[in-house]
């Protein structure tokens, strides 16, 4: 970030009604420097007055910019939870939308802004634009389209199985009880977290020691859950009534997302992953040392190195190694929060036959064209 627009993030106004007519009056004196560009680009000898407007007009730009940012701060962080759907005293003024494009679009633009693109656009107009004498007025939305464009959802592509993975349409209780006890060599999921799940305790309580009584004596279980203390805490304390499965936390760590910027806080960078086996598992199958490490550093799927299906959704390299790990071929693995299908895409691609679930319609569409068959688990097992 540059240090311009470091500066003018300090002085913004701390409140969101004040923040939205900043946002709404930098925008409008952008407008003004612009006119004012239009209106000297033919006068001769005009280069010195083109270049102390555009130097305002990039100032401005750079306090709408970190304003917008802010608004998505806000938003992400929940500062503003509660608050009406429409918010600002100014009858003119009350438009942001905190449920619809405007709050998408404030929200895209702070990440942008911690992911660097702002201030590359911010470096790009300045060197380019000044010192190649190119005065072609900057398109104000310039960094949140970069960064939307590198972020955006990827359209499904088949993924090619030596075994067809099966998901259905049903929730994780009705499709755990279609196995047997003791039928299953592996559980690897990644079940909603905390911030999604109003009653997170009964939730944990009502499908897990459901799930691990599936799993064979030989078998094991990964089950990816929030970095949140009072997550980890509430999946331990049900687990730790158990005493068939030795428990240990790994954890998998990207560096490519950052998420919100807190205050007073650090970054959340990393999930726990919840790791399982009994004392009768076998060996790891882990020839490479580097991946048997209990944390896993690979990048999360973004649209540029992985593609990118859903918000929550897991890099695929992840999913095969630990499938390679704790499983042989023709071995069974279920998920019962399947999503896209990215867990039991892995076990088809390693020849392992995978059984999941949704609760959503349109995830398991995108799941059926990446590969996916849709039918009831009952039908096999």
């Amino acid at each position: 970030m540059s240090k311009d627009i470091v500066r003018k993030k300090k002085q913004l106004p701390s409140t969101i009604d004040k923040l939205e007519q900043y946002v709404v009056f930098s925008k409008a004196r952008h407008k003004v420097h612009l006119a004012k560009l239009a209106a000297i680009k033919d006068i001769p000898d005009a280069k010195g007055i083109q270049e102390e407007v555009f130097r305002n007009m990039l100032d401005d730009l750079a306090d709408a910019w970190a304003a917008h940012a802010r608004l998505g701060e806000m938003i992400e962080t929940d500062i503003i939870k509660g608050r009406p759907q429409k918010f600002g005293n100014d009858s003119k003024l009350s438009t942001f939308d905190l449920s619809g494009d405007d709050s998408r679009f404030a929200r895209g633009f702070y990440h942008a802004l911690q992911e660097g693109f702002c201030d590359k656009a911010y470096k790009r107009l300045s060197a380019e634009e000044l010192n190649t004498r190119r005065f072609k007025p900057p398109k104000y939305y310039e960094p949140y389209n970069d960064w939307l464009t590198s972020h955006k959802t990827s359209k499904p592509k088949e993924i090619k199985t030596k075994i067809k993975p099966i998901i259905e349409l049903t929730d994780c209780i009705d499709f755990l009880d279609q196995f047997s006890d003791g039928s299953i060599d592996l559980l690897l999921t990644d079940p909603p977290y905390m911030t999604d799940i109003p009653d997170l305790e009964n939730f944990v309580s009502s499908w897990l020691s459901l799930a691990l009584s599936k799993i064979k004596d030989t078998g094991r279980a990964y089950i990816f859950i929030g970095s949140y203390p009072k997550e980890i805490y509430l999946y331990l304390t049900e687990l730790f009534s158990q005493d068939r499965f030795l428990i240990d936390v790994l954890s998998w760590t990207y560096r490519n997302t950052l998420g919100p910027s807190p205050v007073k806080d650090y970054k959340r960078n990393w999930q726990a992953i919840l790791y399982l086996r009994t004392e009768e598992s076998p060996n790891l199958n882990c020839p490479k040392m580097t991946e048997q490490f209990s944390v896993q550093d690979i990048s999360a799927p973004d649209g540029r190195r992985y593609e990118r299906y859903s918000e929550w959704q897991k890099p695929d390299e992840i999913a095969e190694r630990f499938i390679r790990h704790s499983t042989k071929e023709e071995d069974i693995i279920i998920d019962p929060f399947a999503g896209t299908g990215t867990f039991l895409l892995a076990a088809g691609k390693l020849n392992r036959q995978g059984y999941g679930c949704d609760t959503s319609k349109e995830i398991i569409k995108i799941a059926i064209k990446r590969g996916c068959k849709q039918e009831s688990a009952s039908n096999y097992i």
